[in-house]
């Protein structure tokens, strides 16, 4: 092959991944608006039950969905800004949403919604379940050893973290507190905890959803962790 001959190849097939990136490009763009106005529909109540949000077709809360951009998933949560049209049709705004991977929380400009009246959990601690208000959370287990902020609370035989004025995450050293539901700790053995959960066998201790409202257990190495979070 001549040294112009394989400069036409090259050519041609520079010519050929443009045109692939710009159609993959173009694609995630009309995935992510249809996949973020999926992702927020319906009614969404504030951590004390009220009616604060609702969404049908590209409409939230009575405002024209524009456009959905700065999309990210992961397991941890999907993030996106709404760009929407105010009611007088003249200007617009965004408003940043981020939801879990199960669409039961939605987080709204840093504040976090569900999609029930009444909050639904499948597992607890001491009377403390993901997605318990922070202020019920504190006048249940009173003033903590230490906290990091408004993030995380640690307490003698637990730690809880808080993110949006909710409860997203507990912690169970060893020697600690116990699931109320079951009874597991994490002095357990990952054989004890699967069986108990019906986790696949062989559970390695990496988060595994427990029940059917969308929270995780993991197994680390000195603790359990409890969920909304798959990672």
């Amino acid at each position: 092959m001549t040294i112009r001959n394989i400069f036409r190849v090259l050519a041609a097939l520079a010519a050929v991944l443009s045109l692939s990136g710009t159609a993959l490009a173009s694609m995630p763009a009309f995935n992510r608006f249809q996949e973020g106005v999926a992702a927020v529909q319906g009614v969404w109540y504030d951590l004390d039950g009220n009616e604060a949000y609702s969404a049908a077709g590209d409409s939230f809360n009575g405002k024209k969905i524009l456009s959905v951009t700065s999309y990210g998933g992961s397991a941890l949560a999907c993030n996106a800004d709404f760009c929407v049209r105010d009611e007088n049709g003249e200007k617009t705004h965004y408003v940043n949403i981020t939801w879990t991977p199960n669409r039961k929380f939605l987080m709204v400009d840093g504040n976090y919604y569900r999609n029930t009246k009444e909050p639904e959990y499948h597992e607890s601690v001491r009377g403390v379940f993901l997605g318990m208000k922070k202020d019920d959370m504190l006048a249940l287990l009173g003033s903590p050893t230490k906290n990091a902020g408004d993030r995380r609370f640690t307490y003698p035989d637990l730690a809880v973290n808080v993110s949006g004025g909710m409860v997203v995450a507990i912690f169970l050293p060893r020697d600690g507190a116990r699931l109320d539901g079951n009874g597991l700790g994490a002095d357990d053995a990952p054989e004890e905890i699967a069986e108990a959960c019906d986790f696949p066998e062989g559970w390695d201790g990496k988060p595994c959803e427990i029940g059917n409202c969308g929270e995780y257990l993991e197994r680390r190495e000195d603790m359990l962790v409890l969920s909304l979070f798959a990672g």
